[in-house]
């Protein structure tokens, strides 16, 4: 799809002469930069800071019974499990922390 994309924007562009080689060397290293990307990665650390940083909004409102306590037991074992952002999501969640 973005190989597509790409091709009709370089479209414009003839393969011969100077701007037929720079849009070819920018469409190979956006390409080359886009499949280099680990997507599983980047969904994994994006989920781990949308979770954390909900539970620790959940916990700051006074209209439940989350103790902060148990958000913190919850993100110590989202570390044990390897997701290592999820201890700096919560530090910065508490700086924001809301009055």
């Amino acid at each position: 799809m973005i190989s597509a994309i790409v091709n009709v924007i370089l479209g414009m562009f003839s393969g011969a002469g100077v701007a037929g080689i720079f849009a070819n060397l920018v469409k190979e290293a956006l390409l080359a930069l886009v499949m280099k990307i680990e997507w599983k990665v980047v969904i994994e650390r994006a989920t781990t800071r949308i979770v954390v940083a909900g539970l620790h909004r959940l916990a700051s409102l006074s209209t439940n019974s989350l103790l902060t306590e148990t958000v913190e037991d919850f993100v110590n074992q989202l570390q044990s499990k390897g997701l290592k952002k999820a201890n700096q999501t919560y530090e910065s969640a508490k700086k924001y922390r809301p009055t």
